[in-house]
C-alpha cells in the first residue's frame, strides 16, 4: 500500500495571503515574546546638580586641542556602561570626539590607553544652554581601583569649538587643557559637568507581553485570513 501525501505547491505558499499573515504572526511572537535584557547600571561618579543641572554661564571652550577631566573609580569590579556630558556646539563644524582613557603614568594622554572612542554630531546649540548628551559604551571596559581615568573631549574638525559646561556644585578635581598633560591642574575649583555609569554585569530583564496579548494578536490575524477567504 502506498501512502499519498498532499503537497502544497511552492508558488501558492509564497504568494498566499495566509502565508504572509502566518509569517507576520510568527515574527510578532518572536519580537514581542523575547525579553529585553540590559545591564543594570549604577552611578559611579557625578557632579551634576539636582535635575541634571549645570552651570550654563561658565564653560570650557574646546578648539584645536582637547580638554579632559580625570577621576578615580571608587566602586570595584564595575564595567563602564555609559557617560553623560553637558556640552554644546559654540562654533564651526558640528562634530565632537570623546575618548575614555586610562592614565598609563607617562604624562601624555595621547600615548595612553584609549579604552573607547565616540564621535558625535547633532550637538545642542550653545545659545540654548546646551544639553546633557549620553554616550553608551559598546566596549564596556572594566573599571579597576587605582588607575586614574580620563574623559577627553576634542573638536571633531579644525574649525569646531565645543563648550563643555562646568558643574554647578562647585566640585573641583583634576583637569587638563590638552592631552600631553603639560597644562594639568589637580585643583580646579569647578570641573566640567559629567556622569559615569557602571555595572557589575548583572542584568535587567524587561517583562514580555502577557499571553493574552499574544493570543489577541493571533486571533486578529486569523480573522483577517478568514475575511480574505470569504472574499475569494
Amino acid at each position: 500500500m502506498t501512502n499519498s501525501v498532499a503537497i502544497v505547491p511552492w508558488r501558492f505558499w509564497t504568494t498566499s495571503p495566509i502565508r504572509r499573515l502566518c509569517t507576520a504572526f510568527v515574527l510578532s511572537v518572536l519580537l514581542l515574546g523575547s525579553p529585553k535584557i540590559t545591564w543594570a547600571d549604577t552611578v559611579v561618579l557625578s557632579n551634576f546638580g539636582p535635575g541634571d543641572t549645570y552651570n550654563t554661564g561658565s564653560a570650557y571652550f574646546i578648539n584645536l586641542v582637547g580638554n579632559a577631566v580625570g577621576f578615580d573609580n571608587i566602586i570595584p569590579n564595575l564595567y563602564l556602561t555609559r557617560i553623560e556630558l553637558a556640552v554644546a556646539l559654540s562654533a564651526g563644524t558640528d562634530s565632537m570626539v570623546v575618548k575614555f582613557l586610562e592614565d598609563d603614568g607617562s604624562g601624555d594622554l595621547s600615548s595612553g590607553l584609549v579604552l573607547e572612542t565616540w564621535t558625535l554630531t547633532g550637538l545642542p546649540n550653545f545659545s540654548t544652554g546646551g544639553a546633557v548628551v549620553s554616550l553608551n559604551s559598546t566596549v564596556n571596559p572594566l573599571l579597576d581601583l587605582g588607575p586614574l581615568y580620563w574623559i577627553a573631549v576634542l573638536p571633531g574638525a579644525t574649525d569646531t569649538e565645543v563648550a563643555w559646561f562646568q558643574n554647578s556644585q562647585g566640585v573641583g578635581g583634576v583637569t587638563t587643557v590638552d592631552l600631553d598633560l603639560s597644562n594639568r591642574s589637580d585643583s580646579v575649583t569647578a570641573t566640567p559637568a559629567y556622569r559615569v555609569f557602571g555595572s557589575d554585569g548583572s542584568t535587567d530583564i524587561q517583562p514580555v507581553p502577557e499571553p493574552s496579548s499574544l493570543a489577541l494578536l493571533g486571533l486578529g490575524l486569523a480573522g483577517l485570513a478568514a475575511s480574505r477567504r470569504r472574499k475569494q
